[in-house]
């Protein structure tokens, strides 16, 4: 199982409290039902997180919900997607 947490140029100034929310709240206690339900052989789990493009969350009549975070550049949301990638490709190999 993959959980690709996308949209990080908009959080990634909270990105510490982010991956505890996944990896420790509500979400990991559900993941780790899952895991005890199947047994761990035969249940993988991985987070991944990157911005697919990088751009402000707006509305449809265009109204900014959420700008993206300063300092998230080309350079690391490039790199976050290649983990990512890299990430997905070990699924299934």
């Amino acid at each position: 199982m993959l959980t690709f947490i996308t949209k990080q140029d908009l959080w990634w100034n909270q990105r510490v409290s982010v991956k505890a929310h996944y990896s420790e709240g509500e979400y990991a206690t559900l993941l780790r039902s899952v895991r005890e339900h199947k047994g761990a052989a035969n249940f993988h789990h991985e987070f991944v997180s990157a911005a697919l493009v990088q751009q402000n969350l707006k509305t449809a009549d265009g109204f900014t919900l959420a700008e993206t975070v300063t300092g998230y550049d080309d350079p690391l949301r490039l790199t976050n997607l290649d983990c990512a990638a890299e990430t997905l490709k070990g699924l299934f190999s």
